[in-house]
């Protein structure tokens, strides 16, 4: 994340200030933005070994990544959302140059040619509206420059993982640039399929994954710009690699007993322009996209070891197109008064069918719509020459909307008789806001404290009568302070938070009471206090050695809420959820990284990145006790993954080689899970890796 700067007469170094977009204004550096959040840049993915979003949790705070079915499910200081569904939201958003993703899935192959990552922790309401009530990732990537430059990346390593990723810059003239980049990957799968029936059976966690960018620039002068991208991606492969945790309590295995194919085939397809201009101390930044997803899956349950017949739903089909247009005003070069101001406009239809080939029924959706419009607005009054005031405002309103229903399947794979009718239409508005005041304690330190909200879109699940749910909300209040002290060397962060998260959306089985049918619905818990803290710092042992330690503290559990389901036998239950913790909700994390450069004689070097996490372990469901039929519970015990990345660059750095080793410890970690009679449904991640990558530029 930082480099070094030597002073020509003395023997100074210091860490070097990175610049960010955060507050939607002009650039700023992070330790001057009042807002926990962490930034990973082009040359820290790298030493990292960082290739997807999932591999961040391992090394940014209050942070979990896991891949869960047919999504990507980012959970930030305990609040995520495991609703992955056409009418489901992600808690915080995905963004990639400014676009957010309503399903984030892209995040799978979205890490190539980027300039750097942004993880903002907390409510961004404000700026960044629905759906981030816990933060926002945002992936920024290189755009084209008057530079002829190109690289090329290539990859080996465990379960027959091989990558390919480059990128070329061209000038055009003086006024157009062209840059170009791609990936691709290809992995085996890692959790064994013992089926006694398919000969061919495939290994879970396989996958193949290609993805195209095209960024086009035009650039006349200093006050204009407009950028095009066109952004295509394929995904596919066997990701839901539900593994079984036995009724006897103990850590499931990478073994599964499948007898029927898992396999899901991802498309995406996006085109955007962004187009900036400014006049005299006003600048306009005007970002329009649409995409289109198709998402086809056959997804099954793995029944491992116990020959229970495997849950299979599929085939399923999933159409999306979405639209968004952001217009934004904003000081161009701000003196005692920094403000920015926009529309925000958004549009998502879904064409989902969901089948279930064993109960012969199908839910037909052709038509599932999701629209919000906002106006927003957020300003800095400089009071003193140290002291700021902040204050922002934004009006959101959102519609969703389906038709749709429940058909009986036939023999011939044709749909027949409909069942029910599952159609739904219902608007919300929110208003958010954020106050703040931000001191200059001195050059080198910020101190903030800030309110803000935040909300997730409410929505409605399967079924007749009251299938509405409310949209969550939360309120929180921070106080933090970002550090630089020792001549620059030494940089030390933290911040303590306190929310009050209301409305929380839970869903569960229960009992139809108009048609006596058991079927999924989610209700809103009352309120849940979530409190914590965040410990960063960095220090510059010498010229090429740094160290790095982070420490977070989390308390998210539900105040007082109790609530009526039916479980999976029909028997009805009064489950009291009071004290039970939050998924994901780790109570304890720390993370240690160690970095050394070794400078040889012929002015090459070798660059050593040690990193390792602790972690005390989370439940991966607010149901933190067993839930009959199911006589295990989902907890995630403690545990500590390091990993160590060495990399040799010549001396014209024209070209590296890197030896990477993951999960040194072979940790056997439940990164998020489901549920039958037989025990715990969960995901794993990676066992013990290892990888060599080599690069060229130009």
């Amino acid at each position: 994340m930082y480099a070094i700067q030597e002073a020509d007469e003395e023997d100074i170094f210091e860490l070097d200030t990175v610049f960010v977009t955060a507050e939607k204004t002009v650039e700023k550096s992070v330790q001057k933005t009042p807002i926990a959040m962490s930034v990973v840049d082009s040359e820290e993915l790298k030493v990292n070994a960082i290739s997807s979003a999932a591999d961040l949790g391992s090394y940014l705070p209050n942070l979990h990544i896991a891949k869960s079915s047919n999504a990507m499910e980012i959970a930030i200081r305990g609040i995520g959302s495991s609703n992955n569904s056409e009418v489901g939201d992600p808690a915080a958003a995905f963004s990639i140059d400014g676009v957010v993703y309503a399903r984030p899935e892209s995040a799978g192959v979205a890490f190539y040619d980027v300039q750097r990552v942004e993880v903002l922790r907390g409510p961004q309401g404000t700026l960044y509206g629905r759906n981030t009530i816990a933060g926002s990732l945002n992936v920024i990537t290189n755009k084209p420059n008057q530079v002829k430059s190109a690289e090329l990346n290539f990859g080996y390593g465990s379960y027959g993982q091989r990558e390919l990723d480059g990128f070329v810059n061209l000038p055009l003239g003086e006024l157009w640039a062209l840059r170009t980049a791609f990936y691709a990957s290809s992995q085996d799968g890692y959790i064994d399929n013992s089926s006694e029936l398919l000969t061919d059976a495939k290994d879970y966690g396989w996958g193949d994954s290609k993805s195209a960018r095209v960024h086009l620039i035009y650039q006349p002068d200093e006050d204009f710009s407009m950028l095009f991208t066109v952004h295509g991606s394929r995904l596919k492969g066997a990701w839901n690699s539900f593994v079984l945790r036995p009724v006897d309590g103990s850590a499931p295995g990478y073994e599964v007993q499948v007898d029927y194919p898992n396999l899901q085939d991802e498309s995406h397809t996006t085109a955007n322009v962004e187009i900036s201009n400014s006049w005299g101390a006003v600048s306009m930044s005007y970002l329009g996209s649409y995409s289109e997803e198709t998402v086809d899956s056959i997804l099954t349950t793995a029944v491992s070891p116990l020959p229970d017949p495997a849950f299979v739903s599929g085939p399923n089909i999933n159409r999306q197109d979405l639209r968004s247009h952001e217009l934004r005003f904003s000081t161009k070069e701000p003196d005692r008064l920094e403000w920015v101001a926009g529309l925000f406009l958004f549009e998502e239809n879904n064409d989902v069918s969901l089948v279930f080939p064993e109960w012969g029924i199908a839910f037909l959706q052709p038509d599932v719509l999701s629209e919000s419009k906002a106006v927003f607005g957020q300003a800095t009054w400089k009071l003193t020459e140290r002291s700021r005031l902040i204050g922002g405002l934004r009006f959101t309103r959102d519609r969703k909307a389906r038709e749709g229903g429940q058909f009986t399947v036939l023999e011939d794979g044709s749909y027949g008789v409909q069942l029910s009718v599952n159609s739904a239409d219902r608007e919300w508005d929110s208003s958010d806001y954020k106050f703040g005041w931000e001191y200059d304690l001195r050059d080198e330190s910020l101190f903030y404290a800030t309110i803000s909200t935040g909300f997730k879109a409410g929505g409605f699940f399967d079924g007749t009568g009251d299938v509405y749910y409310e949209p969550e909300e939360i309120e929180a209040r921070e106080v933090g302070m970002k550090n630089r002290f020792l001549e620059g060397r030494l940089q030390a962060n933290f911040s303590v938070f306190d929310y009050d998260y209301t409305n929380f959306q839970v869903t569960n089985i229960e009992q139809n009471a108009v048609t006596g049918e058991l079927g999924t619905v989610t209700r809103n818990a009352e309120k849940i206090p979530v409190r914590g803290l965040e410990f960063e710092s960095l220090f510059q042992l010498g010229k090429n050695e740094k160290l790095s330690l982070n420490l977070t503290w989390l308390d998210a559990r539900f105040d007082t809420f109790e609530l009526g389901a039916t479980d999976l036998s029909g028997d009805f239950l009064q489950r009291d959820l009071s004290g039970n913790q939050l998924a994901k909700a780790s109570e304890w994390t720390v993370q240690f990284s160690y970095s050394k450069i070794f400078e040889f004689e012929n002015q090459s070097l070798l660059r050593l990145r040690f990193n390792s996490r602790y972690n005390s372990g989370y439940y991966l469901s607010y149901d933190n006790f067993p839930l009959p039929p199911n006589p295990v519970d989902t907890w995630q015990p403690a545990f500590t993954s390091s990993d160590l990345v060495l990399t040799y660059e010549p001396s014209d750095r024209r070209y590296y080689c890197s030896l990477s080793l993951k999960n040194l410890e072979d940790e056997l970690v439940m990164t998020s899970s489901g549920g039958n009679a037989n025990g715990i449904m969960a995901n794993l991640s990676m066992p013990r890796t290892w990888g060599v990558r080599i690069g060229a530029k130009y």
